[in-house]
């Protein structure tokens, strides 16, 4: 191998297929150059590398390695179109990428929170994993490793979905660059035999630590200050309580030993996603604290510490949010009068942060609060007490005033019974009087009594005789009531009789009516259905006619109809069988109608379906056609690839002899 580079201009061809536009970057190994394919017309990244290959082994091991890159196919790679040697120079062609690389972000952006920087790690990680279980072509293993890996390295999209580039060929890699600041261990130690994954853990380490570091952490001179002997690698991380499981990862990927790092890519992106998917539940965790969404908070600080379950500061910040739920559910209690149930959420409070000064000072208050509460219960039972004693006083006070007023009155009872007293011999005396008067009244009333009693003796004597004459009356009048009252019975039983048998004469009649107006009605009713059954006769047959399915179906209603007509002979005798027979043949011929329709709206429906299967066949037809004229052009076009490809291999081999 020997080195050589030679700066081609703006318009310059290159090889047999490409126009350079500009220059994108130089190292001290090759030049990027932006072009334009000219048979394709789209931009490309061709990279010239300053080493050219002396000999045939070293083309063949060029050769293997790009086209092995060529086969890569993932998001996180970028793509790689062609390969060759033109000029004597080796080139390697790629899509042309657009967006900023990795180191203009950091320099912008740096120090970046563990959720953006461990986002971007992991797509880098996603990338390489891929290229280290990368299986050739006949589908045994055939690893790729980057081995060159720095942040002019990687390019971001405009959505910072991240493309690696620039991976290191073992033929056209110059010697060491000492003064790079990314470079493994190994090779500073001129030990070449430990490189692959490990290599590619370590420089993904120094781009996470420099995406997480305020001034860049790597610019040095030489490999004994790169890894700091501090625990911590970086001071402050952002969340804080991240910064022991960052610097952990760090620390691990960072070893100088490569058997310390991680294993494979595998576990550094396990790891990394822990460490991601913690990180954004934290910021997650303290918006909603920020919001007082205090369940959402605890919730969330709960999912952050399942990921990483040894970490003790996340269980810190979920105390400290729940101490302010408690604190705010605290105050509402308080707010609304209910002090006892507050103090006992601020006992809660100090036990979950026995050193919170406010749970303190607020349960102080809470206590000193229930023994004034206390204090004023029992101020208002004395209080009640010494109303109900006064309102008792007022009670006997009056009672006091009531039995005086009953003694007043009685008082003047008393005095009232003795005037009284003392007026009752003169009473008396005046009544004696009056009985004397009454005796005398009485001895000249007794003649007079006498002779009444004569007279009402007499009187009696009248009355008994009337009585006895109104009793034979009376006795008249009941006999003369009954007969009257037999007579009324038998009246009214020949009325009923008479009503009766009149009702049922008119009942008779209304029946005898009833069955000729029935009778002529059924005679017409019989005229009517065979002048109907004559027309569905005819129609019937007409149907035979038109419609070969219906054959045997007529044959069986023609046969139907003769039994009918033997029937209706009988029904002239019972019209009620008749109207049954009658009704059920309208049905048959209703029946088989709706029969013929639903067989007529079949036929329009498969007339339908076949217009509708000649337009599909058209259609086919014609787009049969149009594949038949495209599957010619693309014929074409692959011949023309062909003869394309033919030509390129002939190119190549020219190529190649030269």
């Amino acid at each position: 191998m020997s080195d050589r580079q030679h700066i081609f201009a703006s318009g310059d061809k290159f090889s047999n297929y490409y126009e350079i536009d500009s220059l994108l970057e130089r190292n001290h190994s090759s030049i990027a150059y932006k072009a334009k394919n000219t048979r394709m017309n789209h931009p490309v990244t061709i990279r010239v590398f300053s080493t050219t290959l002396d000999s045939e082994a070293e083309l063949e091991v060029f050769e293997s390695e790009a086209r092995a890159l060529i086969r890569l196919n993932h998001p996180n790679i970028v793509r790689f179109y062609h390969y060759g040697i033109f000029d004597q120079m080796p080139f390697i062609v790629t899509e042309n990428l657009n967006g900023i690389s990795l180191r203009s972000k950091i320099s912008k952006e740096a120090p970046m929170s563990i959720a953006g920087a461990s986002r971007l790690a992991i797509q880098i990680c996603s990338g390489l994993q891929y290229a280290h279980k990368f299986k050739g072509a006949d589908g045994d293993p055939q690893p790729i490793y980057h081995q060159d890996l720095t942040p002019e390295n990687i390019m971001l999209s405009t959505r910072d979905v991240t493309r690696i580039t620039d991976f290191r060929l073992s033929q056209l890699s110059s010697e060491t660059d000492k003064g790079n600041s990314y470079i493994i261990p190994e090779e500073l130690n001129e030990n070449n035999t430990t490189g692959g994954e490990k290599a590619d853990i370590y420089l993904l380490g120094l781009i996470l630590c420099e995406m997480l570091s305020s001034p860049q952490l790597v610019e040095r001179e030489n490999f004994k200050l790169q890894t700091p002997a501090e625990t911590n690698l970086i001071e402050e991380t952002s969340p804080a309580e991240l910064m022991g499981e960052t610097n952990e990862i760090l620390q691990k990927c960072l070893a100088e030993a490569p058997i310390n790092r991680y294993d494979s890519m595998d576990d550094l992106g396990i790891a990394l996603g822990s460490l991601q998917q913690t990180a954004t539940l934290i910021q997650k965790a303290t918006n909603y604290d920020t919001e007082e969404k205090y369940d959402l908070a605890l919730e969330t600080w709960r999912k952050a510490s399942s990921y990483l379950p040894n970490n003790l500061e996340i269980p810190k910040r979920s105390i400290e949010t729940e101490v302010k739920s408690l604190l705010l559910q605290a105050e509402t209690q308080k707010a609304i009068g209910k002090t006892e149930e507050a103090l006992e959420i601020w006992k809660h409070v100090l036990t979950l942060d026995p050193e919170n000064t406010t749970a303190l000072r607020l349960a102080e208050f809470g206590k000193l609060h229930l023994e004034i509460n206390k204090l004023t219960e029992i101020v208002d039972q004395q209080k009640d007490k010494i109303q109900q004693l006064t309102s008792a006083k007022d009670d006997a006070d009056s009672a006091k005033e009531n039995i005086e007023r009953d003694l007043i009155f009685k008082s003047d009872h008393v005095d009232r019974l003795e005037i009284d007293l003392g007026s009752f011999p003169e009473q008396i005396r005046e009544q004696e009087e009056e009985i004397d008067k009454l005796t005398q009244a009485g001895k000249l009333s007794d003649s007079t009594i006498e002779r009444l009693q004569a007279e009402i003796g007499i009187h009696t004597q009248q009355v008994q005789e009337l009585t006895e004459t109104q009793n034979k009356l009376e006795s008249a009048k009941e006999e003369l009531e009954t007969q009257l009252e037999t007579s009324t019975q038998s009246i009214t039983k020949l009325e009923d009789d008479a009503e009766s048998q009149t009702n049922q004469i008119q009942k008779q009649e209304t029946k005898i009516l009833e069955f000729t107006q029935a009778k002529e009605e059924d005679d017409q009713a019989i005229e009517t259905m065979q002048a109907e059954i004559d027309t569905q006769v005819q129609q019937v047959q007409n149907l035979t006619q038109s419609q070969t399915q219906l054959v045997t179906a007529s044959e069986e209603l023609q046969s139907q109809l003769n039994a009918k007509n033997e029937l209706i002979v009988k029904l002239e005798d019972d019209a009620e069988t008749h109207g049954k027979q009658i009704l059920d043949k309208e049905q048959q011929i209703q029946g088989l109608t709706q029969a013929k329709e639903a067989d007529d709206r079949a036929v329009e429906t498969m007339q339908a379906e076949i217009d509708t299967q000649v337009q599909q066949i058209q259609n086919l037809t014609q787009s049969q056609t149009e594949l038949v004229t495209a599957s010619e052009e693309l014929q074409s076009q692959l011949n023309a690839k062909n003869e394309l490809i033919v030509k390129l291999e002939d190119d190549a081999e020219t190529h190649g002899k030269q």
